[in-house]
């Protein structure tokens, strides 16, 4: 059983804005490993420009999050 008072294993004392930049790390780093995936694959691809354009619509979303 977890203490709910321990802030070593709570988020509590987490401000929503301290949650928001974890997550935003967290899907940045997801984003931007799935443009690299695309990028590196879509030559050995049927076809490669299908892969081209999720490596964008990927990259799109990795800008919007530092907009």
């Amino acid at each position: 059983m977890t203490d709910t008072n321990d802030p070593a294993n709570s988020l509590a004392h987490c401000e929503d804005s301290d949650i928001e930049r974890i997550n935003n790390t967290i899907n940045a780093y997801f984003l931007k490993e799935k443009v690299m995936e695309h990028i590196w694959l879509y030559e050995r691809k049927i076809n490669p420009i299908e892969n081209l354009k999720k490596a964008r619509w990927y990259l799109d979303q990795l800008i919007d999050i530092y907009e």
